[in-house]
């Protein structure tokens, strides 16, 4: 009988042990899954808020010469530039200066018409022709009020991106570019 007691009280035992090892690694399993989503989650809150703060980044850059070139564009002097009328010259270069000297990120500033007038912070070689150039054409003949356009800087040879915006006159026909 005593045989019979011990082999019942070691299947007992076992069986125990055996239910809390089991217990064991399921809690853990359930501890692991529950960790795992909670993880998941907490990291896709903060991608999303990275991504968006990445976002705003992102816009405020496109925005800030957008901005600059908006307040261009409402001068009323580039449109009557000549070449030859120093005040009127002194007075663009002016405003040009006031934006691009405060900003490093900005390299130049320009005004070409289309009758190929071109006044320029930093001097421009005269041969060259800008209103051949594709960046010119598309944004003129463009339908969108700016034109980003990565290319060579006429101006320093170096690779640039610009914020090019089309000039037009009272009755919306584009006479040139800032």
């Amino acid at each position: 009988m005593e045989w019979t007691m011990k082999i019942f009280l070691e299947a007992k035992n076992s069986t125990l042990i055996r239910n809390i090892i089991l217990l064991f690694i399921l809690l853990n399993v359930a501890f692991f899954f529950v960790s795992h989503i909670t993880i998941n989650n907490r990291f896709e809150e903060v991608l999303e808020q990275s991504m968006n703060q990445q976002q705003e980044v992102v816009e405020d850059f496109f925005s800030y010469p957008e901005n600059i070139i908006n307040i261009l564009a409402q001068n009323k002097d580039l449109p009557i530039f000549r070449e030859d009328d120093r005040f009127l010259r002194n007075e663009i270069l002016s405003l040009f200066e006031s934006i691009i000297v405060p900003d490093y990120r900005i390299s130049n500033i320009y005004y070409v018409s289309q009758d190929k007038k071109v006044i320029s912070f930093f001097s421009i070689d005269p041969s060259i022709n800008l209103t051949e150039k594709s960046w010119y054409i598309k944004t003129l003949e463009g339908k969108t009020q700016y034109n980003w356009v990565s290319h060579k800087s006429e101006f320093s040879n170096a690779d640039v991106i610009s914020c090019l915006r089309k000039i037009t006159d009272k009755y919306n026909t584009p006479i040139g570019i800032v």
